[in-house]
Order: C-alpha cells, then sequence, then structure tokens
C-alpha cells in the first residue's frame, strides 16, 4: 500500500497558496492590543508549529505586497489641495 500523499497546493489569488492565504486571515484575529502578532496563538489556529507560521505568514506578505507594490506605492503619495484653496480661504474672511 502507498502511503497517501498531500494535495499540492496550487497558488490562489496574487500567488498565495490556501495556506498562505489561512495564515493570512487567520492572522487578522491573532494581533494583540499594542499592534503585536501572538505567534504561539496563530500556531496553535493553524495547527502548525510557531516558526512555521511565521515563516508561512511572512512568506505570504510578501507575495501580497508584491502583487499590489504598484497600488500600495499609489496609496502612499501626497493628495494636492485644490487649485481654488486660497479662494475658499479668501472668501471665510470676508
Amino acid at each position: 500500500m502507498s502511503s497517501p500523499t498531500k494535495a499540492k497546493e496550487t497558488p490562489d489569488l496574487a500567488g498565495l497558496t490556501p495556506g498562505e492565504t489561512k495564515h493570512l486571515l487567520l492572522a487578522n484575529l491573532c494581533m494583540t492590543n499594542t499592534g503585536k502578532m501572538d505567534w504561539e496563538l496563530l500556531a496553535t489556529l493553524t495547527d502548525t508549529k510557531a516558526k512555521s507560521t511565521r515563516w508561512t505568514h511572512l512568506r505570504g506578505r510578501r507575495k501580497l505586497e508584491n502583487a499590489y507594490h504598484g497600488v500600495l506605492a499609489g496609496s502612499n503619495s501626497k493628495v494636492e489641495a485644490p487649485d481654488n484653496q486660497g479662494d475658499l480661504k479668501a472668501q471665510e474672511k470676508k
């Protein structure tokens, strides 16, 4: 008898495997009030070791950042004020 083989994970959204997607989604539940990750809790929820959990989360986060780099870079740009901003201030003074 052959041993059961693990199904190969196929990339999903942004090249993420189902395991990486699971880690990223459950990571939101494991954030503390100070914004730090509770790796032990995430490891428990994903049924993996804490070291493996950190690596899978990092790999998934990097894939997301690479896939949406253009979108993220555009959102960090400064929003310019409209040209009529000075006109509005002048009208308020009157």
